[in-house]
C-alpha cells in the first residue's frame, strides 16, 4: 500500500511540476561597441562630498538634508498605478520617490 501512495504522489507531482517551475528567459543581447568616453557636463550637482543618507526634495537646497519640499520637476507627467506625478525626490543611497 505504501508503494501505491508513493507512486500516486510522484505521478501527481510530475503533472503539477511543469505548472510551478517556470524559468525566466533572458531576452537581453550583448552588443560590443567601441568609441571615446565623453564625460557628462552641466546638470545640477546634488549633495556635497560629505553627503550621506541625504534626501533631495527642494531645488533651492541642492545640499539636501530635508524630508519635505516642493520636489524636483520630472519635466513631464508620469502615471504610476493610476496616479499622475510631475515631481520626484532623490536620495544619495540610490532611490527616488515620486510625488
Amino acid at each position: 500500500m505504501q508503494f501505491l501512495h508513493k507512486s500516486i504522489f510522484w505521478l501527481c507531482l510530475s503533472f503539477l511540476l511543469p505548472t510551478w517551475a517556470k524559468a525566466q528567459v533572458n531576452a537581453y543581447n550583448f552588443t560590443q561597441l567601441s568609441g571615446t568616453y565623453t564625460a557628462i557636463t552641466g546638470g545640477t550637482v546634488m549633495g556635497t562630498i560629505t553627503s550621506d543618507d541625504q534626501n533631495f526634495v527642494n531645488p533651492a537646497v541642492p545640499a539636501g538634508g530635508g524630508t519635505t519640499g516642493v520636489g524636483l520637476p520630472i519635466g513631464f507627467n508620469f502615471t504610476f498605478n493610476g496616479v499622475i506625478f510631475d515631481r520626484f525626490a532623490i536620495n544619495n543611497n540610490g532611490f527616488i520617490t515620486l510625488g
